[in-house]
């Protein structure tokens, strides 16, 4: 654990000269009257971390804004504009950070969380939840009243403790529900495809029902057929006879191998048009119509389904998020104590007893939180399968 050890500001709000303040184990009080610059030591140990100071919600104003006004501007010129606070840990290493005007800082943010907390990733909002866990002000500990009504007191209490941001899971939501948007289209697409083959097998069968109801009579074809031969008695004389008769066996061949052609086609079709007669293609055509809307049930019920596991997974994170700034805010109160027989959060009246046995109670609701959590990320699986 790191300890802060001093703070040198020059040229630094109400500091024009150099000053340093070192501070003692295990801890230091500072006294002064209203404007000597106590706050000023907060905001020099805020600003070198952060290059900012969260207090202040006006960043820019008629005749300069925060940036110019963080530095000395009363009379006289500051030789230096620097802020340097040092730390020192149970180990005896120290650690300095140093932010100037003119060069910035000469610490990057990961490396300051990195030394200054006790691990874990590094997150956009890891600083920030740092410098407000760290630096507590008497507006954020007048924040946590009682007397607020339950959402002011969760925001100021969330206020206070920083952003705790977890894994992002909007990229991997927006995966699942694309895919299942494509499953989705693909069993549309194959369910038109097995309609449009349907609608061609029906076509088919028609034309070659067709087909063989015009040559169902071979003999009826033939008589046809002959209607339309010129007579053979119309010839005037036998040679011209026998010319009109070879062409006349020629052209019967003909019309038989067409008809026989015919006649084999409706042969092959005969099973087929029997069974598209039959009552059992009535009853198979019925079950598949059956199979086919309970398929488009059961996808839209898969469908919702799956919609209200990710709503309920969703609804689960953010209670998930709330938990853990409760987390971050039990583990707060419980490494401070009872102070002075009083709640470090809500300033109640308690016994070190009922202040254990209520930090073990809100840890165990904390702690099925995550299972709930768990419990909804395997719905979802569930509804994907």
């Amino acid at each position: 654990m790191m300890k802060l050890s001093f703070v040198e500001v020059a040229g630094f709000r109400g500091f024009r000269d150099k000053v340093r303040f070192d501070l003692s184990a295990p801890f230091t009080v500072l006294s002064g009257r209203n404007g000597s610059g106590k706050s000023t030591l907060l905001d020099a140990v805020e600003f070198v971390l952060a290059g900012t100071m969260s207090k202040y919600t006006v960043t820019s104003a008629r005749g300069g804004g925060l940036e110019e006004h963080i530095w000395w501007v009363g009379h006289g010129k500051a030789a230096e504009q620097y802020v340097s606070v040092g730390f020192v840990g149970e180990d005896g290493q120290t650690f300095e950070v140093t932010r100037s005007r003119a060069r910035g800082c000469d610490v990057t943010a990961d490396e300051i969380v990195r030394r200054l907390s006790n691990g874990g990733s590094v997150g956009p909002s890891s600083l920030e939840t740092l410098i407000k866990t760290t630096l507590i002000r008497d507006e954020s500990i007048a924040g946590l009243s009682l007397d607020l009504p339950e959402q002011a007191r969760f925001a100021a209490v969330r206020a206070a403790i920083g952003g705790i941001v977890g894994p992002d899971y909007s990229k991997r939501t927006a995966e699942i529900v694309s895919a299942a948007h494509l499953a989705k289209a693909l069993q549309e697409q194959r369910m038109m495809a097995g309609q449009d083959e349907l609608g061609r097998l029906l076509g088919e069968l028609t034309e070659a029902r067709g087909q063989v109801e015009r040559s169902a009579d071979i003999s009826d074809a033939m008589r046809a057929v002959e209607s339309f031969l010129p007579s053979l008695a119309t010839a005037p004389a036998v040679a011209d006879r026998s010319a009109a008769l070879r062409l006349h066996i020629a052209e019967r061949r003909i019309a038989l191998r067409d008809i026989e052609r015919a006649r084999t086609l409706a042969e092959s079709l005969r099973s087929e048009m029997e069974y598209f007669d039959s009552a059992v293609e009535q009853a198979d055509t019925a079950a598949l119509q059956s199979e086919q809307a309970s398929a488009a049930q059961e996808k839209g019920l898969a469908d919702e389904r799956l919609t209200s596991a990710i709503s309920a997974e969703q609804l689960e994170r953010e209670h998930d998020e709330f938990a853990s700034h409760m987390a971050a805010l039990l583990e707060h109160g419980s490494a401070v104590g009872l102070q002075a027989g009083h709640c470090p959060l809500c300033a109640s009246e308690q016994t070190a007893e009922a202040f254990d046995k209520a930090l073990a109670a809100a840890r165990a609701i904390l702690k099925a939180r995550g299972s709930n959590l768990a419990s909804a990320r395997t719905a979802v699986q569930q509804a994907q399968s």
